[in-house]
């Protein structure tokens, strides 16, 4: 790392890019909601851009790695008096409890910590809920996750999570039901534990008519006093200004700055790869007996064992490993990758899963009450034991699990699990 000094004059901003970590030498600095003092330090995560202003003149010692850098902003690239004039609004109506909205790449985890500290200097115990399932810093992907503010932050990563809720997908898209779930469930654990301030992240899924269905739906089921938007140009202005035609309590719209950092696909792949792997670090081999613990999406090991033969669709390359049926379902394992042998059939709710396509499949582990106790990567199943063997942090009994739609490709490095990459994809398959 590389360090230098900056002098700052009051009211003058310095714009930080980080990795970087930064102390106040002399003077003091407005940074993220919160007053930064004389002698008190500041990191700035790799990836992140945030700006700060001199309350009164100050000097600051900066240290920066790689990638990162400093430099002063010109005249309306930042928008730190816009957010340090309307934010403190969303704390004026108690019990605090605000949603944030926003397009990728808005600043939307960065208005979080802000309010965060703002809450906090307020001195209200404070709780944040990343509902993110794509690009979420409190949890792993495919779960939104709740952490407790206790002190203060430059970065949701700072935070320990306190619960998590897994959904099963790393897009919101076809899992907006799931996703409005577990922010209930999330929000209604922070206030039995007493929260007066709760701020809520959502995914940067906002343009076109479903986006748009599933975030005003969203509010409804959460009914918060506040909605925080976030805008580049007017992507959520119809949504808001139907809510203040409706009569919300309260909506507050921010710019996003010029300048803030646009993540690209592969990005946001390698993002998710080590939020995955920080996540499986310290994991365990787990057998669970699916006689005694169901999965609770889907019908297998429920129904009635049957011999493949009976069905009448095998060809001599083709081997079954297990068959059942339930209701007017039917369920076939079959030891093969290429499930063109079976197109043609005419048999209706015929379900196929081939052997070894789940091995890599993230699955929510449940506790008691249906809760998500942790998430555990499938590594078999065996179909004749009928038990599934994961690898998971987990150390709670598991009561139920539900399997996701997130595939990763994964290493085992000793007791710790390094993912190479994950996708989007459907386990079951339907000839």
């Amino acid at each position: 790392m590389r360090g230098l000094v900056v002098t700052l004059n009051e009211e003058e901003k310095l714009r930080i890019k980080g990795p970087a970590k930064l102390k106040v030498n002399r003077g003091s600095l407005y940074l993220l909601g919160r007053v930064l003092s004389e002698g008190r330090e500041a990191t700035v995560a790799k990836g992140r851009i945030i700006c700060t202003k001199a309350i009164k003149s100050c000097e600051i010692k900066v240290l920066i790695g790689e990638g990162g850098g400093v430099e002063k902003p010109g005249e309306g690239e930042e928008t730190i008096d816009e957010w340090s004039s309307k934010l403190p609004e969303a704390l004026v109506l108690k019990p605090v409890d605000i949603v944030i909205l926003g397009d990728t790449d808005t600043g939307k985890s960065t208005a979080v910590v802000f309010l965060a500290n703002l809450a906090l200097s307020k001195g209200f115990k404070v709780a944040v809920i990343d509902g993110d399932v794509g690009q979420n810093d409190l949890s792993p992907p495919s779960s939104l996750g709740l952490a407790f503010v206790k002190d203060y932050i430059s970065s949701l990563r700072e935070l320990r999570v306190e619960k998590i809720h897994f959904v099963g997908s790393i897009t919101p898209s076809g899992y907006e039901s799931e996703v409005i779930y577990g922010l209930i469930k999330l929000s209604s654990y922070a206030i039995e534990k007493g929260v007066q301030a709760l701020i809520i992240n959502t995914d940067g899924w906002v343009r076109g008519s479903h986006a748009l269905k599933f975030k005003l739906n969203l509010i409804r089921a959460l009914n918060p006093k506040v909605v925080v938007g976030l805008q580049r140009g007017k992507e959520l202005e119809g949504l808001l200004r139907a809510l203040e035609a409706y009569g919300w309590p309260k909506v507050i719209r921010l710019n996003t700055p010029p300048t803030a950092p646009k993540r690209d696909h592969k990005e946001r792949k390698e993002l998710r790869g080590l939020t995955y792997t920080k996540y499986f670090t310290n994991c365990r081999k787990l057998t669970v007996d699916l006689n005694k613990v169901p999965i609770l999406n889907f019908p297998i090991f429920r129904g009635e064992p049957i011999q493949p033969e009976e069905l009448g669709l095998l060809k001599d390359t083709v081997r079954a490993h297990y068959c059942e049926r339930m209701g007017g379902i039917t369920l076939i394992v079959v030891d093969t990758r290429n499930g063109d042998l079976l197109k043609g059939c005419k048999m209706p709710n015929l379900i196929v899963l081939r052997r070894g396509d789940e091995r890599g499949i993230i699955a929510g582990l449940l506790g008691e009450g249906f809760e998500t106790i942790g998430l555990g990567i499938i590594e078999e199943v065996d179909y004749q034991r009928k038990a599934v063997k994961l690898i998971t942090p987990v150390r709670g009994e598991v009561k139920g699990i539900i399997i996701g739609r997130v595939k990763v490709l994964f290493k085992e490095e000793g007791g710790n699990v390094r993912v190479v990459e994950d996708l989007q994809t459907q386990l079951f398959t339907k000839p």
